[in-house]
């Protein structure tokens, strides 16, 4: 699948089932992450509770390194690919930043991933 973006970050549309509810939200394709990160007033949306979680990650933001709780979406599908039960680090972002998480490396770590920044698209295959 190939998606076109006009700008710097990244933009990927994605669709995420929790517990009963969905939704369809913007990550920034990040490929220094190593795990998917979810905010979590989407998170409580889509009927998932991180407070709940007795799963963690550590996180390093640009306020330092903070421990973040693990929940697992029932499915996540983005660029074509589609995981279930596919575990999400939960954080708060900040308000101004458009975007509800950020995509990384876990999502797409058995995929072929090819990023054209000239011609400004993203291809999975």
């Amino acid at each position: 699948m190939r998606i076109h973006f006009n700008s710097l970050p990244i933009l990927v549309p994605c669709t995420v089932v929790g517990h009963g509810n969905g939704g369809q939200q913007r990550l920034v394709l990040d490929t220094g992450a190593t795990v998917t990160v979810l905010d979590v007033d989407f998170l409580n949306i889509i009927g998932l509770n991180p407070e709940e979680s007795r799963e963690f990650c550590y996180l390093t933001t640009a306020s330092g390194v903070i421990k973040a709780p693990i929940v697992r979406v029932t499915s996540f599908t983005a660029l074509g690919v589609t995981r279930l039960n596919f575990p999400v680090a939960a954080h708060t972002l900040p308000s101004q930043s458009n975007v509800s998480g950020l995509l990384g490396t876990d999502f797409l770590s058995d995929q072929v991933v090819v990023v054209n920044f000239r011609k400004r698209w993203v291809e999975v295959n």
